[in-house]
């Protein structure tokens, strides 16, 4: 009885020592990258695209969940966040209605270390302005690339 315990678990061991490397290979290639979507003078904002059932809220069907970042050149004293810091959050876009959600939202200093614990907001649904070059190249990458 114990020699066969002691193969099951010598089994066991084995077949997840040889299928690990795969799926961190599987998770590796699928890793979303940050997309530079517009930069000017104070910061840059980074954008990216979730898929499958990341990009899909339950409450909100008609929205597209994203990853915003938005990077400051020089920081903003009265928020805290010091020059190359950076605001990190989850985005919902409503592309038929072009507005847009905060789901998530939190600060963090330029060497990663989060300012805030707990960035969970309300969701409210702003107009997107689409004559500013930052809204216009969210939607973009968002609502009109095929992907």
């Amino acid at each position: 009885m114990l020699k066969q315990s002691i193969g099951i678990v010598l089994l066991s061991i084995t077949v997840n020592a040889v299928a690990e490397p795969k799926t961190q290979q599987h998770v590796q290639k699928k890793a979303p990258q940050w997309v530079l979507i517009h930069q000017d003078g104070y910061g840059k904002t980074l954008a990216q695209r979730f898929t499958g059932n990341e990009a899909v809220s339950a409450e909100y069907p008609q929205a597209k969940r994203f990853a915003y970042k938005y990077v400051y050149t020089y920081g903003v004293p009265s928020l805290k966040i010091e020059p190359k810091g950076y605001i990190q959050a989850i985005h919902l876009i409503n592309c038929a209605e072009q507005t847009r959600a905060y789901e998530v939202s939190q600060r963090f200093k330029p060497n990663g270390i989060a300012i805030d614990q707990d960035g969970t907001m309300p969701v409210y649904f702003e107009p997107m302005n689409l004559e500013t070059p930052e809204d216009k190249a969210l939607y973009q990458y968002i609502c009109e690339a095929k992907y």
